[in-house]
C-alpha cells in the first residue's frame, strides 16, 4: 500500500468510526493507523504527509479530535500519540500541529484530566509527544492551559523521579526558553526554592538527557541573576563547557544534541560568556571532536550542529580557530589545487569522507527539499569560512581548496527546477545562499579565477530568464503577498545576487559583459529591481542600487518604467495602509479579503472608456493611458516618429503577459473558491455533528439541574439545622474564649520561662564545652612534661658517661706527656754527647722536631675535647678514634726512639772504639 493511499485510509476509517463508534470499526482504525506508523517511523522522509494539502490535513483535524473527544478509547488515544509522534519530527507538521491545529492546548487538556494516574503510559506518551511538540515553537501566555501546565510540570519536577520526571523536565526547558512571560510566572511561583534544588541535583544524573534539560531550564530562568552569576561565573563556567560538549560527543540521541546546541546558542549570545568560551584551553580540541561528527551523525544532528559552529562564527577568534580547523587538515594540505584536476579532486572527496571539511561540503550537495535545511546551513558555515579566509588573510597559509566547492556550486546552480515541485522555495532559496558563497569568493584574486573557470554566461542567463518567465513578481510587482508564491520573494533574491555576480565576474568571463548589458537594458528586469529597491534587506537594496548606478550608463536602460513601477509600489502601499486603518480588511473573511486585493490590482478593463474602480493604482492608470494614445497613433497613422518601435513592442508584450497573468489568478481564483466551498461543506458537517453533541449534553445538563434542584432543597434544611446548632457553638465558643484567654497568659509565662531555661542551658553547655577542652589542655600539657623530664634524665646519664671518659683520657694523656718529657731529656743528653757527629745529630734534632709538632697537634686536640664536654656520644667517639691514632703515632715514635738509641749505642761504641785507637796512638807519639 503506498503511503498517500494509507493516509485515505486513514481518513476513511475515521469518517466511518465517528459516525458509527463500534467495535469493528474501531478496530479497522486502529489497523490503519498502526500501518500509518509503519510509514511514519524515524528516518523515513516525511514529504508525502504534506500539511498544505487536502487529504493529510483532514487526517490531522481527526487525529487531534481523537485526542479532544473524552470518550476516545485508551488504547486508540495511545496509537494516535504514536502517530503523532513520528509525525511532530518534521519542522513543518509540527509547526502546523502547534499554531493551526491546536494539539498543544488539546494534549494540555488531555494531560490534566489524567492527572490522577501519573504513571500510566498514556500520561507519559502525552507528556514525551508535548515536549516535542513544543520544541522551538514559542508558547503564548496568554492562553488558558499554560499556567496550569507550568504547575503540572513544576509538581513532577520536584517530586520523586519517575518516567514522567524526564520529559517535564524537557516541557519545563521548552516552556521557558525565549518567553519572558513565561519565565516571570516560574520565578514567582511559591515552589522555586525546591525546583531550583531539584534542578541543581539533575545535573549530577546519570542520563545526559537529564542533564542538559535541566541545565537548559537553568540557563533560561536565571542567566542574568545571582544564581546563574554562581553556576556560569568564570571559574565553573569551564566546566559547563565541558559538560555541554560532552554531551554534544557521546550524546545518544538527535534530540540531547538538539538541546546541547541550542544551549550552547543561547550562552554564545551572552559577552561574558564569550570571553570565557575564548580563554577555554580545551576549546580547540573539543572543537575537533564536534566537527568529527559532521560525518557520522544523522541529519538532524548534522542540522544542529552546523546551527551552533555558524552562532560559534560570530566570536572573531573562534571563526578563525574553526577556519583553521576546517582547512588544516594534511588531507586537504597535501595537494596543491592549482595543479589539481577535477578527476583529483572527486577521489579526494570519495577518499577523505571523514575530513569535516568535505563532509560539509557533502552535507551542502544534497537537495535542499529532503534534508530539510541542513543543506543550507552547509552552505552558510562554508561562507563564513570562507569569510574568515579572505578577512584575515589566511590562504597564503592554508589552501582555500575552492576546487572542492565550485563543483558542489555549479551542480546547485545548474540543477533543473520546476514550478509544480512543492519543493521550489528551499531550492530557490539554496541557489541565493550557493550565489552568496560565490560572492564571498569573488572577494580575493586567487579565488576570483576559480569562480571564473566554473560558470559562464549562459547559466547565469538561464538562472534569470527562469524567474523572468515563471516569477509573478516579474509579470506584476504591485501585488499583496497572498497573490505571490512561496518562492517568489527568494527567486527574486536569485535575480539580484546573479546580477551582482556577473557584475563582478564579466572581466574574467567571455561572453558575460554583454550578456549582462543586455539584461540590464531589459525591461523585464524592471520589477527585480524595483523589488530589491523597496525590500526590508539592506544587502538587496545595494545590489539594485548597484545595478542602477551601472545601467544608468546604458542608453536603452529603462529608467521610466523603473520609475512608474516605484512608484506604483508606494502608492500601493498608502493604499493599503489607508485600508488598515479603516478597518474593511480586518472585519471581511480571509476569502473575501483575496477577492478583493485580486479585483482591485488586476480588474484592468481592456476597451477604450472602462468603468474605473473607485481605487485604482496610479501606475495601472498612467500605463492605460500611454498604451491607448500609441493605439490612437497607429490607428490613425499620425505621430510614429515619436515613439520608438521598440519601445512599442515592448509595452505591449508587457500588456499581454499581464492579461496573460490575470487570467492565471482568475483561473486560481476559481479553484480556490471551489476549496473553500468543499471546505464549508466539510466544516457544516463538523457543525452537524457538534450540534448533535451539544444537544446531547444539554440534555445531560438538563438533568443534572433538576437533580440539583432537588439536592439544593435538602441542603437549605440542613442549613437550618446547622444555623441552630452555630448558635449553641457560639456559646460555647465564648466560654472557650474566657479559658483561651486565661490558657494564653499561662502560655505567656510558660514561655518566658522557657526562654531563660534555654538561656541558661545553653550557658552550662557553652561552660561544659570549655571545661573539656581545658581538660584536654591539661592532659596535652601533663604528657608533654613528663616526656620532658624523662628526655632530661636520658641527658644527663648521657652527660656523666661523657665525663668519666674524658676525665680517663685526661689521665692518659698526662702520663704520655710526663713520658715523652722523659724521653726529651734524654734525647738532650744524647744530643749534648754526639758534638762531634754534627750533621747526624742534625738529621736527629729534626726528627725530634717533627715528633714535637706531632705531640703540639695532640695537645691542641686534646684541648677541644675539653671545650666538647657537653656533646652526646658520638663525638667521644670521634675522640677515641682520634686517641686511637695517637697512640698508633706514638708506638711508631717509640719504635723510631728505640731504633735511635740502638744508633746512639752504635755511635758510642764507634766513638768508644776511635777513643781507644786514639787513646793508644797519643803515647806513641
Amino acid at each position: 500500500m503506498e503511503a498517500t493511499a494509507c493516509v485515505k485510509a486513514v481518513v476513511s476509517a475515521a469518517n466511518h468510526y465517528n459516525n458509527n463508534p463500534s467495535e469493528s470499526n474501531l478496530v479497522q482504525l486502529q489497523r490503519h493507523l498502526d500501518v500509518l506508523i509503519s510509514f511514519t517511523n524515524k528516518g523515513v522522509p516525511l514529504k508525502f504527509f504534506d500539511p498544505k494539502q487536502l487529504l493529510p490535513t483532514e487526517c490531522l483535524s481527526h487525529l487531534v479530535n481523537m485526542l479532544n473527544d473524552p470518550q476516545t478509547k485508551p488504547t486508540l488515544a495511545h496509537k494516535t500519540m504514536i502517530l503523532l509522534n513520528n509525525l511532530v519530527q518534521d519542522s513543518e507538521i509540527r509547526e502546523n500541529l502547534h499554531s493551526v491545529f491546536s494539539l498543544t492546548s488539546s494534549l494540555a487538556v488531555f494531560l490534566r484530566s489524567h492527572t490522577t494516574s501519573p504513571a500510566d503510559v498514556i500520561t507519559v506518551q502525552c507528556a514525551d509527544l508535548l515536549q516535542r511538540l513544543t520544541y522551538n515553537s514559542r508558547m503564548s501566555y496568554q492562553e488558558n492551559y499554560t499556567e496550569d501546565l507550568i504547575h503540572f510540570v513544576a509538581k513532577h519536577v520536584q517530586g520523586k523521579e519517575t518516567d514522567l520526571t524526564q520529559p517535564c523536565l524537557g516541557l519545563l526547558a521548552n516552556l521557558c526558553r525565549h518567553n519572558f512571560s513565561v519565565q516571570t510566572h516560574v520565578k514567582n511561583m511559591e515552589c522555586i526554592k525546591p525546583v531550583y534544588k531539584a534542578l541543581m541535583k539533575f545535573l549530577l544524573h546519570e542520563n545526559l538527557t537529564t542533564v542538559v534539560f535541566s541545565l537548559s531550564t537553568l540557563a533560561s530562568l536565571c542567566l542574568h541573576e545571582e544564581l546563574g552569576e554562581k553556576l556560569f561565573n568564570p571559574k565553573n563556567v569551564h566546566q559547563t563547557f565541558q559538560v555541554i560538549f560532552n554531551i554534544i560527543v557521546n550524546g545518544n540521541t538527535g534530540m540531547t544534541r538538539s538541546y546541547a546546541a541550542d544551549l550552547f546558542i543561547d550562552l554564545v549570545k551572552n559577552t561574558k560568556i564569550q570571553n570565557s568560551l575564548v580563554t577555554y584551553n580545551y576549546l580547540e580540541t573539543c572543537l575537533s571532536q564536534v566537527l568529527g561528527l559532521l560525518s557520522s551523525s544523522d541529519v538532524h544532528s548534522v542540522s544542529k550542529i552546523l546551527e551552533m559552529l555558524i552562532a560559534f562564527c560570530s566570536v572573531h577568534t573562534i571563526r578563525n580557530m574553526i577556519c583553521r580547523l576546517f582547512l588544516g587538515s594534511p588531507a586537504l594540505q597535501s595537494h596543491d589545487p592549482k595543479t589539481s584536476t577535477p578527476a583529483h579532486s572527486k577521489r579526494l572527496l570519495q577518499k577523505n569522507m571523514t575530513d569535516p571539511f568535505i563532509a560539509v561540503v557533502q552535507w551542502a550537495k544534497q537537495t535542499a527539499d529532503v534534508f530539510d535545511n541542513t543543506a543550507l546551513l552547509a552552505v552558510d558555515l562554508l561562507k563564513e569560512i570562507y569569510e574568515e579566509v579572505i578577512d584575515t588573510g589566511i590562504s597564503t597559509q592554508l589552501s582555500p581548496r575552492a576546487d572542492l566547492v565550485l563543483p558542489m556550486v555549479t551542480e546547485v546552480m545548474m540543477s533543473p527546477v520546476s514550478k509544480e515541485d512543492g519543493s521550489m522555495k528551499p531550492r530557490c532559496q539554496k541557489i541565493v545562499k550557493v550565489i552568496e558563497l560565490l560572492l564571498v569568493l569573488c572577494g580575493e584574486d586567487s579565488t576570483k579565477a576559480y569562480v571564473a573557470e566554473s560558470i559562464d554566461a549562459k547559466t547565469c542567463s538561464q538562472l534569470i530568464e527562469y524567474q523572468i518567465n515563471h516569477n509573478r513578481i516579474a509579470v506584476n510587482f504591485n501585488r499583496s503577498q497572498a497573490d505571490l508564491d512561496a518562492w517568489s520573494e527568494s527567486g527574486a533574491d536569485i535575480v539580484l545576487n546573479t546580477m551582482e555576480l556577473m557584475l563582478q565576474t564579466k572581466r574574467y568571463i567571455p561572453n558575460m559583459d554583454a550578456v549582462f548589458n543586455s539584461l540590464l537594458q531589459d525591461s523585464r528586469l524592471v520589477p527585480f529591481l524595483a523589488y530589491g529597491m523597496t525590500s526590508d534587506s539592506r544587502e538587496s537594496v545595494q545590489i539594485a542600487l548597484r545595478m542602477v548606478a551601472v545601467g544608468s550608463k546604458l542608453q536603452e536602460f529603462p529608467c521610466v518604467i523603473l520609475g512608474d513601477t516605484i512608484a506604483a509600489s508606494n502608492a500601493k502601499k498608502q493604499e493599503r495602509l489607508r485600508d488598515q486603518d479603516e478597518g474593511r480588511l480586518d472585519t471581511a473573511p480571509q476569502y473575501s479579503r483575496t477577492t478583493l486585493q485580486l479585483y482591485d490590482k488586476e480588474n484592468v478593463p481592456l476597451h477604450k472608456n472602462p468603468v474605473k474602480p473607485s481605487r485604482r493604482p496610479l501606475s495601472e492608470t498612467v500605463d492605460d493611458t500611454s498604451v491607448q494614445l500609441l493605439i490612437d497613433k497607429m490607428e490613425t497613422g499620425m505621430e510614429l516618429k515619436d515613439a520608438r518601435a521598440s519601445e512599442i513592442i515592448d509595452v505591449y508584450q508587457h500588456k499581454l503577459q499581464s492579461l496573460e497573468t490575470k487570467e492565471n489568478h482568475l483561473q486560481d481564483l476559481l479553484e480556490a473558491k471551489a476549496l473553500a466551498l468543499s471546505q464549508a461543506d466539510r466544516l457544516i458537517l463538523q457543525y452537524r455533528c457538534r450540534r448533535a453533541q451539544s444537544e446531547a449534553e444539554a440534555h445531560k445538563l438538563r438533568s443534572l439541574l433538576q437533580e440539583s434542584t432537588k439536592r439544593s432543597e435538602e441542603y437549605r434544611e440542613q442549613l437550618n439545622e446547622m444555623m441552630l446548632d452555630r448558635e449553641k457553638l457560639q456559646d460555647e465558643m465564648e466560654l472557650m474564649m474566657h479559658e483561651n484567654k486565661r490558657l494564653e497568659v499561662i502560655a505567656d509565662e510558660h514561655k518566658e520561662l522557657t526562654q531563660t531555661f534555654t538561656e541558661q542551658t545553653q550557658r552550662l553547655e557553652n561552660t561544659q564545652r570549655s571545661l573539656a577542652t581545658l581538660k584536654q589542655e591539661h592532659k596535652t600539657m601533663s604528657e608533654m612534661h613528663e616526656m620532658l623530664r624523662r628526655h632530661n634524665e636520658t641527658l644527663k646519664q648521657q652527660h656523666d658517661v661523657a665525663s668519666e671518659q674524658l676525665v680517663e683520657l685526661e689521665e692518659e694523656r698526662k702520663n704520655m706527656s710526663r713520658q715523652m718529657k722523659e724521653k726529651e731529656g734524654k734525647v738532650q743528653e744524647l744530643s749534648r754527647s754526639q758534638q762531634k757527629q754534627t750533621d747526624k745529630l742534625k738529621k736527629l734534632e729534626k726528627e725530634s722536631n717533627d715528633l714535637e709538632a706531632a705531640l703540639d697537634k695532640l695537645r691542641n686536640e686534646l684541648a677541644k675535647t675539653e671545650k666538647t664536654k657537653k656533646e652526646l656520644q658520638y663525638q667521644v667517639n670521634s675522640l677515641e678514634v682520634v686517641c686511637r691514632q695517637h697512640e698508633t703515632d706514638i708506638r711508631e715514635k717509640d719504635t723510631l726512639i728505640t731504633n735511635q738509641k740502638s744508633e746512639i749505642d752504635k755511635h758510642n761504641e764507634l766513638a768508644t772504639l776511635i777513643h781507644t785507637i786514639t787513646g793508644k796512638t797519643l803515647p806513641a807519639t
